[in-house]
């Protein structure tokens, strides 16, 4: 399914816009340093971290809007974290 979105994200290879412009560049964090680095809705299925058990771990986002922050925008997407226990 197309999500719908007004804001553009970013891919890795493009440069950040120089004036203002409805675009925005998102991170996935792990430990508050960079997983995957600019998320779009074409980001691959990535393996991010291998936890032993009892081991904790922090997974958030960080990112830059380049736009009007007075302007009503919508960035409407979806992340599905899965989560598997193997046996070593």
């Amino acid at each position: 399914k197309k999500e719908k979105a007004t804001v553009k994200l970013l891919k890795a290879t493009d440069k950040d816009p120089t004036k203002i412009e409805d675009k925005a560049r998102f991170n996935l964090m792990i430990d508050q340093k960079t997983a995957i680095e600019s998320l779009t809705e074409n980001t691959k299925n990535q393996e991010i971290t291998t936890l032993t058990p009892g081991e904790l771990t922090t997974i958030g986002l960080s990112g830059t809007y380049f736009g009007d922050m007075t302007k009503v925008n919508t960035a409407d997407y979806r992340m599905i974290f899965r989560f598997e226990a193997t046996e070593k």
